[in-house]
């Protein structure tokens, strides 16, 4: 069994303030105006399953398998909605498996980084650059991937890659129960500390020409329940809602 939320764990590490949801981008970006914009959407990669009451999560393979295809079709229906040129992922990278795989681990690799970073300590060295103070939510210099993840634009001939992280552990019965039984104390005088699911959801655009992550945006937030069509498009649309799509956009943050 596998603790909850592994990447909650680590922004409630470096964060002493619970925030719903934070974006970061590269300074002063703007997606190329001189090209269209394509986008190869990457597996996404999703776990769902139970908080037992001792806070641990247990995955479900059956709610898992449900949530990924529900979060992987709102994805892809968003993205065209938008009307964004977007690559069919499996059809292309059939030869190449462990290469997107390698990428895919590498990613959230340095998506912890960026996610200490972003929930971390407000330090100087965050906010200036060259002695003047940084926009709110910019870095100077973006995490980058490498310049080798090339190989992936030339395999799905687009020049943006969308990388989907999520977990989602929905509250037990018996977890529910102690809540119930944490609620009744409150009211006789002692409040156990008691908490339900657990949501965590990261989404980020990578320039595959420079392997820059571009944008990146994170949510604790519970905005439905995966396990369901409309909950995972309601999660998808908060998440990419700001990500700008047309030749030429900026990041407004």
């Amino acid at each position: 069994m596998l603790r909850v939320m592994t990447a909650l764990a680590a922004l409630l590490l470096v964060s002493g303030t619970p925030t719903h949801a934070r974006e970061l981008r590269a300074l002063d970006y703007a997606l190329p105006a001189d090209k269209p914009v394509t986008i190869v959407l990457m597996r996404p990669d999703v776990e769902a399953g139970a908080v037992s009451i001792g806070s641990v999560g247990e995955p479900n393979a059956d709610w898992t398998q449900t949530a990924r295809g529900n979060l992987q079709t709102a994805l892809a229906d968003s993205l065209k909605a938008r009307r964004i040129d977007l690559k069919a992922f499996p059809a292309i990278v059939a030869p190449d498996t462990q290469l997107i795989a390698d990428y895919e681990a590498l990613h959230w690799t340095v998506a912890r980084s960026m996610i200490a970073w972003m929930y971390g300590p407000d330090l100087p060295s965050k906010q200036y650059k060259d002695g003047k103070r940084l926009p709110k939510n910019q870095v100077a210099a973006p995490w980058t991937l490498g310049p080798e993840i090339s190989r992936i634009s030339q395999l799905s001939g687009a020049n943006y890659a969308l990388f989907f992280y999520s977990r989602h552990y929905f509250a037990s019965s018996g977890r529910k129960a102690i809540q119930v039984a944490g609620i009744l104390g409150c009211v006789v005088g002692f409040c156990a500390p008691t908490g339900g699911g657990e949501h965590f959801a990261l989404t980020s655009l990578v320039d595959l020409k420079t392997g820059d992550v571009v944008w990146i945006k994170t949510s604790s937030a519970y905005k439905g329940d995966v396990r369901e069509a409309p909950g995972a498009r309601a999660m998808i649309d908060s998440l990419i809602e700001r990500m700008p799509t047309r030749p030429g956009e900026s990041f407004k943050l």
